[in-house]
């Protein structure tokens, strides 16, 4: 997400969502899915991030009005 210089990462091991700020690098954001993803969205219009997860899960994390 170019705008707010945000770069979601879904990691399998642990399975987390992490949010790193680009334009410094710093984690702003790390929060717990389920496990296996296999990929990820942003739908920038309602401000959540689908995570596609093993076993046909899917996980939806809403972006709040803070930092992340």
């Amino acid at each position: 997400m170019e705008e707010n210089h945000r770069l979601f990462i879904g990691c399998r091991h642990p399975a987390r969502l992490v949010v790193l700020d680009t334009a410094t690098g710093k984690s702003v954001a790390n929060v717990a899915i389920s496990d296996d993803t296999d990929d990820l969205f942003y739908d920038a219009k309602r401000k959540r991030i689908y995570v596609s997860c093993g076993e046909g899960s899917i996980d939806v994390i809403r972006r709040g009005s803070g930092d992340a």
